[in-house]
């Protein structure tokens, strides 16, 4: 009960300070400020001092702001209020299996990956149109017989982000794995079982080149695109190489790199979070494989691709953090499509306001402090 009561006086607050915003906008800049005050680094009052300023903590100090240079980024308060940018399309997009079912039969289908088992919000197993339908008898059971047959499934959220809930599923000589975890067969079941709102997928392994950086994880880039003048345009991109520290996940803020990429497919350093000092470090090699951060995205023209049908698949979009992942056997597979990217990730190399593509933030906000 003072939880909410706190959250609702915050929300009071924040509407108070900054006019004009949307519930939506409300709603999540309480929920990240609210959470703020779990980080033990910095004093309440210097978190005050950031919240005023409509940023919060974390996004603050991985750009290293200020309170005069943080006019010249856009903020986490006008961000929000943004959104959603796609409006009731957003569900569209923002949960993995109304995606699948949308772009069934369309030239995007071949880009996504193979569907085969749903487990549902009471923790049913169902199969999925990827898998074969007929009636063969028990559907975990089908699910255990796939996996004995790939070695690798991937285990993932309906709807989510960062790599939240994944789980890498392998079988390896009689004996099961999830994420690293070794089980017996009766006791992989029960963990299974414990499962609620996953898809059962195909497992994406990296291209030999992006896997010379990290070859236990997917390696996903983000590719972001917004419609300016009516077609899609890259608002930002990059990849994200995994490492021991972030495991089976890439996401920088579980411990993996980032790197930025430009227009033609470029990259050539990294940035790693040290979420200890609240700081982002520029790297210029892996820090596991020690490979130089610097090449070219393999099948970035093909990528550009399927940009160009996203734009003519959904004209109702204006907003898309496309996930990507080059393969192993020279494909591109698109993972999701995300309608929220976080901020700090658009701004840690330059603010977004101060870039080509400045006008397509500029001409949404609507809260100018």
């Amino acid at each position: 009960m003072l939880k909410k009561i706190i959250r609702k006086m915050y929300a009071i607050n924040i509407a108070s300070k900054f006019k004009g915003m949307s519930e939506f906008a409300i709603n999540a800049i309480v929920k990240t400020y609210l959470n703020d005050f779990k980080i033990k680094q910095i004093s309440l009052r210097e978190k005050m001092k950031i919240h005023k300023c409509g940023f919060t903590v974390t996004n603050w100090k991985y750009l290293g702001l200020t309170e005069e240079t943080s006019k010249e980024y856009l903020s986490n308060v006008q961000y929000f209020n943004m959104h959603p940018l796609n409006g009731e399309y957003s569900k569209w997009i923002d949960d993995k299996l109304t995606l699948k079912y949308i772009l069934s039969g369309t030239v995007l289908d071949e880009y996504l990956p193979r569907y085969y088992f749903q487990i549902d919000a009471k923790g049913n197993m169902l199969r999925l149109m990827d898998f074969c339908l007929e009636e063969k008898g028990n559907v975990v059971d089908d699910f255990v017989a796939l996996l004995k047959e790939k070695k690798e499934l991937a285990i993932k959220r309906i709807a989510g982000a960062i790599g939240e809930g994944f789980y890498k599923a392998q079988y390896n000589k009689d004996l099961f794995y999830l994420n690293g975890e070794e089980y017996n067969e009766k006791v992989f079941r029960e963990k299974i079982k414990q499962l609620k709102n996953y898809l059962i997928t195909e497992y994406l392994k990296p291209h030999r080149e992006i896997a010379e950086y990290c070859s236990e994880t997917a390696n996903s880039i983000r590719y972001l695109i917004g419609r300016v003048d009516g077609e899609m345009r890259m608002l930002k991109s990059f990849i994200r190489f995994g490492t021991k520290k972030s495991k089976f996940v890439e996401n920088y803020n579980a411990g993996g790199v980032l790197c930025y990429i430009n227009e033609v497919g470029e990259f050539n350093y990294g940035n790693v979070i040290d979420a200890e000092n609240l700081r982002n470090i520029i790297v210029y090699e892996h820090p596991d494989s020690k490979k130089e951060l610097k090449g070219k995205v393999p099948l970035w023209d093909e990528i550009v691709k399927v940009k160009q049908m996203l734009d003519k698949i959904f004209p109702q979009m204006e907003y898309l953090g496309v996930d990507f992942v080059v393969t192993s056997d020279n494909k591109v597979k698109m993972l999701e499509i995300n309608s929220l990217t976080s901020l700090d990730a658009l701004q840690m190399d330059v603010s977004i306001l101060k870039t080509d593509v400045a006008e397509f933030f500029l001409k949404r906000i609507k809260n100018n402090q």
